[in-house]
């Protein structure tokens, strides 16, 4: 089932501890994170690690690894502590590295067709 913006931002929270299980976040809060989950799909984007910039719905299989590189991002403007940031660069990396593999496909097992002049 595909997501959307406004879940990714309130994964994202959740994912810092801005926000308790299963409670909404604050209003400026969530905003912040969507109005930064923008500007990461696009970097993602520009940096080959998924194929699509901003995306409305986002693929459920993308959705967890984004929300982590989106919480990276918005760190600094919750001042979240040493122990919790450095937790979170580390899991952007994995994060990361599982994007590309989403996006690199799966083998089809079909000859390749070839187009001649």
């Amino acid at each position: 089932m595909p997501r959307t913006l406004a879940e990714l931002a309130q994964r994202a929270l959740s994912i810092l501890n801005e926000v308790g299980a299963g409670q909404p976040g604050a209003a400026e809060d969530l905003e912040l994170a969507r109005r930064e989950s923008a500007g990461v799909l696009a970097r993602l984007f520009e940096r080959d690690v998924t194929a699509f910039e901003v995306s409305e719905p986002i693929p459920e299989a993308m959705f967890q690894p984004i929300a982590i590189c989106l919480a990276n991002a918005i760190a600094d403007d919750f001042a979240v502590d040493s122990e919790t940031a450095s937790r979170i660069a580390a899991r952007t990396e994995a994060a990361e590295r599982e994007l590309r593999l989403l996006k690199r496909g799966r083998p089809t097992y079909r000859p390749q067709c070839s187009e001649y002049f």
